[in-house]
């Protein structure tokens, strides 16, 4: 019972979500071994006070006071409870995990010793093996990874030669730098507001999940998700195989303005070829990766545990096969329980991109831990911005402009920017910088990109006459209307 004093008593007052977040875990697991009729975390005096705790917080964004919840709970007046340690808040969750740890090997002890009479004296009933695998699956939780000391470094190879070596970018120069967004990284695009986060983040989903596989989950935090799917369709219909239109620009599609040909052409030829299967140049079938979005009607606090939850559910959905996540845009993150703000924002940010960072090295599923690529779009702040805008007027930033969320530098594999102006939005251009680059060089000099938000086109190639080409990886842009021109000269 100490030990749950301890939690109890580390709760009151605080306005932590890490804490909360944590409550929650542990009313889950035990939730989750009471349904199977297994051992049991906690008692069942314990519950209701733990309820009135996570009731408390979700009512009022933050834990009653000690006064209050004795008021409640008199009876643990006399208990040890005035003389409980109190824990820090960073530390909480790892004191509810060696809590469930503990609580689970003393419950299977406890279940292995009753099993022993009645194996001497029945044998291996199908009801004892039952039991058996589900406490060996229980303790599967908390042990060692199996330790490989030697790796095969060609079987290591072949594998990594057998799928891309990470997502692309789709702007050539960056994509030589960086090699691929690989499995367990975290990337950041950041930039001011309007300035083509979102456009850059809805190519990127669509250049892999369409060209090259890969299945992304897409949490948006500001963009309802049909808006965004209709966004990802318009996308699509910008594709040279689709000549009929020059693309169908998702207003059209949200405010249901389409003509009957262009719906026809729409959902009958532009929408079906997202999922149609591909022969490629192996003469292998392709398969299409599939973009799922999600917004803040899937989520009711978008706590830890919570997205957790929703993103092995989605793997579950792909037979294991999610390869990638994309946050938009992460200070959003700060405004949690139906949009209240919550302690300061930059360390709730900060908590939020470390929890990302960890779930980049391991999503538990299931079957496994696996790695994902993470893609988290950031807010410049303004002030950065307007350092960015005086350099000569070329947008030129430095990673101070992820102040506000210093973890977002830290823990960032890459760090990509995305700047325009109001004569760059005229010309159809957007510009990009690779501030960080873990593995490699950066790219200092911003690098001029097409950018066309109507059809949601951002990073195309274009070819000889000017026009921005569909397709696979593509590259920056021409940097101006005169390269055009003497691309032209050259073929008179």
């Amino acid at each position: 019972m100490y030990s749950e004093l301890v939690i109890m008593k580390s709760c009151f007052g605080s306005k932590e979500q890490d804490i909360k977040d944590n409550l929650d875990f542990l009313l889950s697991e035990h939730r989750k071994y009471k349904s199977k009729k297994m051992p049991l975390l906690l008692g069942d005096e314990v519950i209701p006070q733990l309820k009135f705790l996570q009731i408390s917080f979700d009512n009022s964004g933050e834990f009653p006071s000690e006064k209050l919840f004795l008021t409640r709970f008199p009876e643990l007046m006399r208990t040890l409870f005035l003389s409980t340690t109190i824990i820090a808040a960073e530390d909480f969750r790892v004191y509810i995990a060696n809590f469930i740890k503990e609580r689970l090997n003393q419950q299977i002890a406890l279940q292995i010793d009753r099993l022993k009479p009645h194996i001497r004296n029945v044998g291996i009933s199908d009801s004892v093996q039952s039991v058996w695998e589900e406490l060996k699956s229980m303790s599967g939780a908390t042990k060692t990874p199996n330790i490989t000391l030697r790796q095969n470094s060609r079987d290591n190879y072949n594998e990594r030669l057998s799928k891309p070596l990470g997502m692309q970018t789709g702007i050539k120069r960056i994509d030589e730098l960086i090699f691929g967004m690989n499995e367990g990284s975290v990337n950041v695009i950041a930039g001011f507001t309007s300035h083509y986060k979102t456009l850059f983040a809805m190519n990127i989903a669509y250049l892999n999940s369409y060209h090259y596989g890969y299945n992304i989950a897409y949490l948006s935090l500001e963009t309802p998700k049909d808006q965004m799917y209709d966004q990802l369709l318009t996308r699509h219909s910008y594709d040279m195989k689709f000549p009929q239109y020059e693309y169908i620009p998702s207003c059209k599609i949200r405010s249901c303005l389409l003509s009957s040909m262009e719906q026809d052409y729409l959902f009958d030829v532009i929408e079906p070829d997202l999922y149609t299967d591909y022969i490629n140049a192996d003469g292998n079938t392709g398969k299409r990766g599939l973009v799922t979005f999600f917004d803040l009607s899937d989520f009711d606090t978008f706590s830890f545990n919570e997205i957790t939850d929703t993103l092995e559910a989605l793997d579950d959905k792909l037979n294991g096969n999610l390869d990638a996540v994309i946050v938009d845009y992460v200070q959003l993150c700060k405004f949690v329980e139906g949009g209240a703000r919550l302690g300061d924002d930059n360390r709730i940010i900060n908590s939020y991109v470390d929890y990302f960072r960890k779930l980049a090295h391991g999503l538990r599923t299931k079957k496994q831990k696996k790695k994902l690529i993470i893609i988290l779009l950031s807010q410049i702040n303004r002030e950065a911005w307007k350092r960015a805008k005086k350099r000569g007027g070329d947008g030129v930033y430095d990673l101070t402009c992820l102040a506000d969320a210093n973890e977002l530098e830290r823990g960032a594999s890459r760090v990509i920017t995305t700047y325009i102006t109001d004569n760059m939005k005229i010309v159809k251009e957007a510009q990009v910088q690779l501030l960080k680059n873990r593995h490699g060089e950066t790219l200092s000099e911003p690098e001029r990109i097409f950018a066309d938000p109507k059809a949601y086109v951002y990073g195309e190639e274009f070819d000889t006459f000017g026009q921005a080409q569909g397709g696979a990886i593509s590259q920056g842009g021409l940097s101006s209307a005169m390269s055009i021109l003497d691309n032209l000269e050259d073929l008179l």
